[in-house]
């Protein structure tokens, strides 16, 4: 049979590539127009060619094999087969027929064919030609990377066809798709509409064929896009970088990196997703639960959410809190998040004034019982223990019944949390003397919270200060002594430093940088994280700290004019926030360590998995879920070696993505953190200081910094304080004044800046900059 394009249906015997051409014209594509001959059409085509094609425009024609089984989902014969191109004459037409024919026995073909054990009959198209005035290949995800986000498009002028047969280099564009209104490539060759409309078929074929897809394309000298091609994509791995993502709410559900990007800066593995990912999303839930927010909690992300394997709060979510409680406002939840007020918020749905003021009240209650959880986490902390020889299904079965008690402990951490952000909010609330706060709350709200009394990160930094003062007593010249001794001298001293250093390790050994993350190795399993910050310590001199004691009438001093009243209320809140950002830091120093026994029988279970051949490497554990750990014991899990070979494989593409702030809708990466907000950023922590501005990308980079540098970042967490014994001043890009930087800044007296967008870009090593907070413009270069 002969087939015009618009009479393809079905399953007819043409072969992929007509088959594509076909499905392209049925979902509304524009396409040259053209005609098949299948096997059983050989006959009557030759008998009368002209006939058969003269319905066709005098355009030069194209003629192509279509292989029966060729680019079907699990293989592709792309390039198998011949094509002729910018043929004129029937003469000319029907010699390319015959020799598509032909080149279907070829011996490429019957080689690449027979290791499908399969007969490969040949279909002919016959087809229009496009006079291109470029033209390329696009595929609906990156065939390199396997990046789903992606969309591909090479473009070479001319046609395509010498971008398929390697003779031009192509322009290349990358296009995310989910940067729906970022898109703003440019193009050599292509126009910005030309590749919008290239980007949205691929999504649109994409989301209707179930698969991924490549394209060929061209657009002719007026500016008309042709589809000329479409098959799937045959190549890809079921690991990409959006394999473990979340739902969205909805397509505008407002997402923030600030405060989780400090709390779990990075990427979490799969196996930290599936545990301290879960338990930070149970405790945001619980708090729900017990203020009447939800009835129940549901195994799944409503406010923590993961893309990219990346978290982020969900503004949305936490938007429900102002809906059903009296005193929370939309407003007071953005500015203890992001240290400012988002233009755009998503829709409310405001309950009853009766349910607001029952919830506010049940409110009051949760918050209340805050000392008695973190007491209860405490205990938790010391009275897990793990049990001695088990087995690896006995082992499993334990960590397993763990993970609810993970759960608990951050649900009791966001308590503690959750109240230190309600207190600082009604702080700067009164402050602000109106129903919004002002952007200068915060950085008078900051003059109240300084030297706060069990400021975790801030004793371990005082301990470490301890540490280096006695290693300068018992080992004089340590600049002539390698890291590996000096460390061995510290853990085997019989003396006091001996004893300084284990009771640092065993009270701040369980923290570090990313100390969220189970792959990550805390302090006490790599102590060799501590010793330059120690020499640098040593050869400053400088062991003690002196701060200023907290003198509230001061702080109350420094306010703007207001009632007498107002500054007896906030005086009030000042004390119950400092108390609740004490009992915060306590709460996540707890968390922490309560998950870190976790990861030590973790640990212990990949050992086992390592005896049974399961595992090659410890780390291999990181790169499964916990669930599918459980299939791996219970020999239920299919290649497991590929899938965790592939995900570690994902590592160095995370490790290089940077976010926006604020998404609306699904996030997705950027090139750098862009200037959202004010660029000024926020004062958190007052002071005056000049000095030498070292920007540090990595914790690697931090040992570069001297005796009061600046340093500019991205973030802080407890894994850099150890820092913050010789820096002057503080930079970040992203913090908020509850921030674990800001407070720790507070508690030393060094003036902090956060929130300061593309801040390290704006900067760079070694300039002179003057910080005084007393001032309108409080950051200057000098």
């Amino acid at each position: 049979m002969i087939y015009k394009f618009n009479e393809i249906k079905g399953d007819l015997p043409i072969g992929g590539k007509a088959k594509g051409l076909g499905l392209l014209h049925q979902k509304g594509f524009t396409i040259p127009q053209f005609l098949v001959i299948t096997l059983e059409g050989r006959d009557s085509f030759f008998e009368n060619p002209e006939a058969h094609y003269s319905w066709m425009s005098e355009a030069n024609k194209a003629v192509r094999s279509s292989g029966l089984r060729e680019d079907g989902e699990n293989q592709s014969f792309a390039g198998q087969f011949e094509s002729y191109l910018n043929l004129k004459s029937s003469t000319e037409i029907v010699q390319a027929v015959k020799d598509c024919i032909a080149s279907g026995e070829t011996d490429r073909v019957k080689t690449y064919d027979s290791d499908l054990q399969k007969e490969n009959h040949v279909a002919v198209i016959i087809q229009e030609m496009i006079d291109a005035k470029y033209a390329g290949v696009a595929f609906s995800a990156d065939p390199v990377s396997g990046r789903r986000d992606l969309s591909i498009i090479n473009i070479v002028e001319g046609l395509g066809d010498k971008l398929v047969d390697g003779k031009a280099e192509p322009e290349q564009i990358e296009i995310n798709k989910y940067a729906k209104k970022d898109f703003d490539f440019k193009s050599k060759l292509a126009s910005k509409a030309i590749l919008q409309e290239l980007n949205e078929g691929l999504i649109q074929l994409k989301n209707e064929l179930g698969h991924e897809v490549d394209v060929e394309w061209a657009v002719d000298q007026n500016d008309k896009l042709y589809w000329l091609q479409v098959r799937p994509i045959t190549t890809l791995s079921n690991v990409h970088p959006n394999e473990l993502d979340s739902k969205l709410a909805n397509d505008d559900e407002i997402l923030t990196r600030a405060n989780i990007g400090e709390m779990m800066p990075g990427h979490l593995t799969p196996l930290s997703l599936s545990t301290f990912g879960k338990a930070i999303e149970y405790g945001i839930q619980d708090f729900y639960m017990q203020c009447g927010v939800q009835k129940k909690i549901i195994d799944e992300h409503l406010n923590i959410k993961y893309f990219y394997n990346h978290g982020f709060i969900s503004l949305t979510g936490l938007y429900a809190i102002s809906d059903y409680i009296l005193l929370p406002k939309n407003e007071y939840i953005e500015y203890s998040i992001l240290g400012r007020e988002l233009d755009k918020k998503s829709p409310g749905n405001p309950k009853g004034k009766f349910t607001q003021i029952r919830n506010q009240v049940k409110q009051f209650r949760y918050f209340g019982k805050a000392k008695k959880r973190l007491k209860k986490l405490q205990e938790m902390c010391e009275d897990i223990h793990q049990p001695e020889n088990l087995n690896i299904e006995e082992l499993y079965g334990w960590v397993d019944g763990q993970l609810h008690n993970l759960n608990l402990a951050y649900s009791y951490h966001y308590c503690t949390s959750g109240k230190s952000g309600s207190q600082y909010s009604a702080l700067i609330s009164v402050i602000s003397g109106g129903p919004k706060p002002s952007p200068e709350s915060n950085t008078y709200a900051s003059h109240f919270l300084g030297n706060i009394e069990g400021i975790v990160g801030a004793d371990s930094i005082q301990q470490l200060k301890n540490l280096a003062k006695e290693i300068s007593m018992v080992i004089p010249n340590i600049e002539n002594i390698d890291d590996a001794t000096l460390l061995n001298t510290i853990q085997t001293n019989q003396g006091t430093l001996g004893e300084t250093y284990k009771k640092f390790i065993q009270e701040h050994g369980h923290r570090c940088v990313r100390e969220a993350e189970m792959a990550e190795k805390d302090w006490s399993q790599e102590p060799m994280k501590l010793i330059p910050v120690l020499r640098n310590i040593v050869k400053t001199g400088q062991f003690e700290t002196h701060i200023k004691a907290f003198d509230m009438e001061d702080a109350l001093s420094k306010l703007p004019k207001m009632k007498s009243v107002n500054k007896l209320i906030i005086k009030k809140l000042a004390n119950t926030t400092r108390e609740a950002i004490a009992m915060r830091e306590m709460s996540k120093s707890s968390a922490i360590k309560f998950q870190q026994k976790l990861k030590f029988a973790y640990l212990d279970l990949a050992e086992k998995l390592k005896e049974k051949g399961f595992i090659t490497d410890d780390a291999d554990l990181f790169y499964l879920t916990h669930k599918e750990i459980g299939l791996l014991i219970d020999e239920k899990l299919d290649h497991a070696s590929r899938l965790i070979t592939d995900r570690k494989r994902l590592n160095h593409v995370y490790a290089k993505m940077n976010f926006s702030e604020v998404y609306y809708g699904h996030p997705y990466p950027v090139n750098s953190q862009s200037s959202e907000g004010t660029n000024q950023g926020t004062v958190v922590s007052q002071g005056q200081v000049t000095g030498k501005i070292k920007v540090v990308r990595s914790l690697e980079e931090a040992d570069k910094l001297e005796k009061g540098d600046i340093m500019v970042c991205q973030y802080t967490d407890i894994g850099w304080s150890p820092y913050f014994a010789i820096i002057g001043g503080i930079i970040t890009e992203i913090g908020s004044p509850l921030s674990h930087g800001a407070v720790v800044a507070r508690e030393y007296g060094i003036p902090a800046i956060v929130n300061m967008h593309g801040a390290m870009e704006k900067f760079t090593d070694n300039e002179t900059v003057e910080i005084n907070t007393d001032l309108e413009e409080f950051i200057k270069k000098i």
